[in-house]
């Protein structure tokens, strides 16, 4: 099954319903046996690491990064920490649900 649609309701026919919608726009770069992707999500832009500690303590130093400010929170929370500081009406992390939005991710409780 190539199809988004056919995808779709494959999972509505077994019984699943859909309960978050997010975009993002994703690039995905490799550091040795790891990976570092770039999402640019309505709500701002992320990286996350993925691999083995070493290699992405390793990483992160490189980049000039501090451990200890990473945010381990799923998009899904994200979105429902900004929803609730901003009393968002919608559901969907969408990029047409946040135009002409500002969102300053520093003022949302992201722990």
């Amino acid at each position: 099954m190539n199809n988004f649609t056919q995808a779709r309701a494959l999972l509505e026919k077994l019984g699943f319903s859909l309960c978050f919608r997010y975009e993002k726009y994703r690039e995905t770069f490799r550091y040795q046996e790891a990976k570092i992707v770039l999402d640019e999500t309505p709500v701002g832009a992320f990286m996350e690491t993925e691999g083995a500690r070493a290699v992405i303590s390793i990483m992160v130093t490189r980049l000039g990064f501090d451990a200890s400010t990473r945010l381990t929170m799923s998009y899904s929370e994200i979105f429902h920490a900004v929803r609730s500081t901003y009393q968002l009406l919608f559901a969907d992390m969408t990029f047409a649900n946040f135009e002409g939005l500002s969102i300053d991710l520093h003022t949302c409780y992201l722990t």
